[in-house]
């Protein structure tokens, strides 16, 4: 079976290279935590550059998804905090739209692991250098447990915690890119898994070290499961502030293994049932929208960017977190969709809820067109999901690195298969002849008496 699958890879493989551009894009992005204006401008001379160089062919896009993904982003952004990450989702939404126009699905999604594998690989590197996050600044405690063991706040980075969603990002599809053809390829790709490893453990965060150990193997043993668990992890996510902590109480011995799985971590039993207070920040934060939240413009739209602090929210929880960093008050609700909700209102979380459930959809239908590269897609989004239930990694309005990566991934759903391509234009096609057909007599004679005389 191995080698059946290794051959199937090996042809589906052939002719894609990795394109430079969706390489470098996470880390373009991410260096961002060391000078915003040098970020906008190395995106904006990748977005030149691709709008400048020879397509690799014409694709058909069916932008529904992103398009919706774009509505509730827009929400967002149109009360930004600053025009930095506005500029940003500007240029990276040229650049998305572009990219799925002119580059096969399979590339785009084979080249974005490859740059998240640069992402974690620059981490650990300027890590080592003496770079510093923001955050260390921000942060004053709670990096440093009772084993010894200190957490590390990677570079390129604003929060501790979306290094390692990267990572596993990388680590979960890494089981299907590492059987590509090419030594080079593989030695650079064992790097930058090695460097995965490093900011998995260097940065102790639990839930993306166990979906990085489960879902590639979860995939590999039970195919099947590829045609619903992204889809799932959408509804999941999506209700997580709502139901998981009883969910977790519920099921907490079976996730005590996994969180074990992090090094030096103390795995208290009443820090695993409330999510290290999340279940707190969620409670409170719904208590707030439902009694405090009464007029309509807000209810619909939002607050816009750091919507838990303009609308009050994070006062009823910032307690909690004034011996860990030095403005509480600006502490975002740790939930992807529930912080959506308050940047965003209802509006801004269906859309974005529709979109990513949608480009899900279309991902696992594509599976065996697009082959392994498929494959790696739903994981790299079922990561992203399911990671964005403890974090704000999903939402726009943080623009944390993880929302850039899932506008990738649902641009990539919105392009069509060949398949579909096809279909199309013989449906076009039969619309034509039909209409040809039905069409009355002198019509089609005056038709052709008028081709004569041309």
């Amino acid at each position: 079976m191995l080698t059946r699958l290794r051959d199937s890879v090996h042809s589906a493989a052939s002719g894609l290279k990795p394109d430079w551009i969706v390489v470098l894009l996470p880390t373009v992005i991410a260096i961002r935590s060391l000078s915003g204006e040098a970020s906008v401008f190395i995106i904006g001379l990748l977005v030149a550059a691709a709008f400048m160089r020879k397509p690799q062919g014409r694709f058909q896009v069916r932008a529904g998804p992103l398009l919706l993904l774009f509505a509730s982003s827009a929400i967002v952004f149109s009360r930004p905090a600053y025009i930095g990450p506005l500029l940003t989702f500007v240029l990276v939404s040229a650049l998305v739209l572009r990219l799925v126009m002119t580059v096969d699905a399979r590339n785009i999604i084979g080249s974005l692991i490859d740059g998240c594998g640069m992402y974690v690989v620059a981490n650990v590197l300027g890590y080592a250098a003496g770079l510093r996050s923001p955050a260390s600044d921000i942060r004053i405690s709670g990096l440093v447990e009772s084993t010894g063991f200190v957490r590390v706040i990677f570079p390129l980075a604003w929060s501790i915690n979306i290094p390692p969603i990267i990572a596993a990002v990388y680590v979960a599809a890494f089981g299907f890119l590492i059987l590509e053809a090419g030594l080079v390829r593989h030695a650079l790709r064992l790097l930058c898994l090695m460097a995965a490893i490093i900011v998995l453990v260097g940065s102790g965060t639990r839930t993306p070290m166990a979906l990085a150990v489960v879902l590639p193997i979860a995939v590999t043993l039970f195919p099947f499961v590829t045609r619903w668990i992204a889809q799932g992890a959408t509804i999941l996510a999506a209700s997580s502030a709502l139901i998981l902590p009883s969910l977790t109480t519920s099921i907490q011995f079976a996730i005590a293994p996994l969180i074990s799985l992090v090094p030096g971590r103390i795995n208290q039993g009443g820090s695993i049932g409330s999510l290290n207070n999340r279940d707190y920040v969620w409670s409170q934060s719904i208590k707030y929208w439902t009694e405090w939240i009464n007029d309509l413009p807000h209810i619909i739209f939002g607050f816009g960017v750091n919507g838990q602090y303009r609308s009050g929210a994070s006062l009823t929880y910032s307690h909690r977190f004034s011996l860990l960093v030095r403005h509480p008050e600006h502490v975002y609700v740790h939930n992807s969709f529930l912080q959506q909700l308050f940047d965003g209102g209802l509006l801004g979380l269906l859309l974005m809820t529709i979109a990513v459930f949608w480009a899900s959809s279309r991902l696992s239908k594509r599976r065996h067109d697009w082959g392994h590269r498929g494959l790696i897609a739903i994981v790299a989004m079922t990561v992203l999901l399911l990671s964005g239930m403890t974090e704000v990694a999903l939402p726009p309005g943080p623009s944390q690195d993880g929302f850039w990566l899932l506008m990738i991934l649902v641009g990539v759903a919105c392009q069509a298969t060949e398949g579909e391509s096809n279909r199309t234009s013989s449906k076009h096609r039969g619309r034509d002849v039909a209409a040809a057909r039905n069409a009355p007599r002198n019509v089609r004679s005056a038709g052709v008496r008028q081709s004569t005389h041309c």
